[in-house]
């Protein structure tokens, strides 16, 4: 697969959250499909700490580099069926419990996760022509 080159050459400052807030087409996807060794640079390298990251276990590197998207991926109907994915046998007192805890209403349970963030007409983000 051929990746245009982002950059001829960049640094960035170490921190424990990094945003990368750039134009729609700039290379976002491209640059964390790099940082997650899902693709190789055509040329140069990408170091990590000074070190490259061919030589990181991908694993490893993987769970140092995330993504939070803009708009958020549905992965099951209900906020409660959301919230029992990593704990399948979370009961509703506990799913309530759970909410509440980070400020939010024990009726949040049963909301729709589609419905939880506004989306553009026709249901999907386009860039601006």
């Amino acid at each position: 697969m051929f990746i245009p080159a982002l950059l001829s050459s960049a640094a960035v400052v170490a921190a424990p959250c990094l945003p990368a807030f750039l134009h729609c087409g700039a290379g976002k996807s491209t640059l964390l499909r790099l940082l997650n060794r899902l693709n190789d640079p055509n040329s140069g390298q990408i170091l990590l700490d000074g070190i490259p990251i061919t030589e990181l276990d991908v694993l490893d590197l993987r769970r140092r580099v995330g993504l939070v998207a803009q708009q958020p991926v549905p992965l099951t109907d209900r906020v409660a069926d959301d919230l029992r994915l990593g704990q399948p046998t979370l009961g509703d007192h506990r799913v309530c419990e759970l909410l509440e805890r980070v400020g939010l209403p024990a009726g949040f349970a049963q909301r729709r996760t589609i419905e939880l963030s506004p989306r553009p007409r026709g249901g999907q983000r386009a860039c601006p022509g």
